[in-house]
């Protein structure tokens, strides 16, 4: 019937989608078909995935995965709040100073001038002490699997992995101690 045949059509667009993403990530999938009992599908990962919670950014038209471990807070911040200390930009945070590091000047992307009144910063915690991260916009927290990089990206500094989103697309998971140092 042609019902049958549109589910059997979506089923293996479904698993041509899944294959080529478990091989993008180094993994595998095995699947068991016995018709009367039914069918089992086996995902494998390797060990050196990692699962963390991530806040998706906007950066410079980009999107960007800071590991929610390193976020102490969000906050919106007024352009005219931000003081020049030492030629160093920073604001006023619960009667401390934070400075901040703009994340599209320090992952050197195309700067656009920045005249927003407003903007979202990241307050994450380094060795015991408060650094704002300038982000243009925030996505959203999402799970996310972390693939280590390799060849000529491994030890870039800025990058602690990358990750594929759900609309297939690359994303860079970035490496916040390494940013502020």
């Amino acid at each position: 019937c042609l019902v049958c045949w549109v589910c059997l059509v979506c089923w293996v667009c479904l698993v041509g989608v899944v294959k080529t993403t478990m091989q993008s990530l180094d993994g595998t999938v095995a699947i068991d078909s016995e018709k009367g009992t039914g069918t089992k599908v086996a995902l494998k990962l390797p060990l050196t995935m990692v699962i963390a919670r991530g806040l998706l950014v906007m950066v410079e038209k980009e999107i960007f995965i800071v590991p929610l471990a390193n976020v102490q807070e969000i906050v919106r911040v007024n352009a005219c709040d931000v003081k020049t200390i030492k030629g160093e930009e920073a604001i006023s945070l619960r009667k401390g100073v934070v400075p901040l590091i703009r994340l599209a000047k320090a992952l050197e992307l195309y700067v656009e001038e920045n005249t927003k009144p407003e903007f979202d910063v990241l307050v994450v915690e380094i060795g015991g002490k408060s650094i704002g991260l300038v982000v243009d916009g925030l996505i959203g927290q999402q799970e996310i699997v972390i693939k280590s990089l390799d060849g000529y990206l491994k030890g870039v500094k800025g990058y602690a992995g990358a990750t594929i989103l759900g609309d297939g697309k690359v994303a860079f998971i970035l490496d916040v101690a390494s940013l502020v140092t």
